[in-house]
């Protein structure tokens, strides 16, 4: 798994500093190039009437000169750009070809927390590239380094376990596989086939363990950590996260078995914990 080219998105309205250096360690260690894009949004277009777009423009790109002139990673390029962000960004990812898009995101409540959510959620589908929301108020990675995967077991799911455990053997870091089996799902897929709730839901859970121990197995590498919990799926990962302090939260989108925590309050849910969150499609 190699990502090459990334994308750092950046709200200038706020000082980016650290969450710029996190993205150039993180490129470092990866050995890739970083590009920088900032947007600025068409409402603070309209409400900086007394300032030209070309004088905020300029302003984002002496900051950008300013921080950049330090960093530990090669920058490929900067830009400030002005519009509707969301379509900014799917442009830039279409002129670029980044392999990784890097946003950050703040522990926000209120009104602030829904546009982030919804740009998040406007971006993910359309994209079509792996997404990493870092989390501006975390430290930078250290030693020793812990990622979590939350792991399905459909079709795609295979494929998200072999680039997680990929990513965490390029970055030095400790694996745990994580599958959530929820209760109250498998009840209501049993009474519809006319089977026992607690019979059924026994089957799935061994069923689960088998299917993961054959993949474990499968693995061209020593097999990582690994767990079968019940419960609703995102509150067991919230639950993890805050007892292992695991820097990394890896998610499968689109054919994967827990694809639902990427949208909607799943997703909200997740983005208030502590710790980054990569989304991978």
């Amino acid at each position: 798994m190699k990502y090459q080219q990334l994308l750092l998105a950046l709200d200038l309205q706020h000082d980016a500093t650290h969450l710029i250096q996190r993205a150039a360690k993180l490129a470092q260690r990866l050995d890739a190039e970083l590009t920088l894009l900032s947007v600025i949004p068409s409402v603070v277009e309209r409400e900086s009437a007394a300032t030209s777009v070309w004088q905020l423009k300029q302003q984002g790109i002496d900051y950008l000169t300013h921080i950049t002139s330090a960093l530990p990673c090669h920058i490929r390029r900067y830009q400030i750009e002005a519009g509707d962000v969301v379509l900014q960004l799917q442009c830039a990812v279409r002129e670029l070809h980044p392999d990784l898009v890097l946003l950050g995101h703040r522990h926000m409540t209120g009104l602030l927390s829904g546009l982030h959510n919804t740009l998040v959620a406007q971006l993910l589908p359309t994209a079509g590239v792996d997404i990493l929301l870092l989390d501006e108020d975390a430290p930078f990675w250290s030693s020793p380094l812990h990622f979590t995967v939350a792991l399905g077991l459909e079709e795609g799911d295979f494929a998200l376990l072999l680039r997680a455990n990929a990513l965490a053997r390029k970055l030095d870091a400790q694996l745990t596989v994580v599958h959530v089996v929820e209760p109250l799902a498998e009840a209501h897929l049993a009474i519809e086939l006319e089977q026992s709730s607690m019979s059924w839901l026994t089957a799935v859970l061994e069923q689960a363990e088998h299917k993961l121990a054959d993949w474990m197995a499968r693995l061209p590498t020593s097999p990582p950590r690994w767990r079968v919990q019940q419960g609703e799926a995102a509150v067991v990962l919230q639950q993890h996260l805050e007892q292992t302090r695991d820097a990394l939260l890896i998610m499968g989108a689109g054919q994967t078995g827990h694809h639902h925590l990427t949208t909607g309050a799943h997703l909200a849910q997740l983005l208030k914990l502590r710790g980054d969150l990569l989304i991978i499609q």
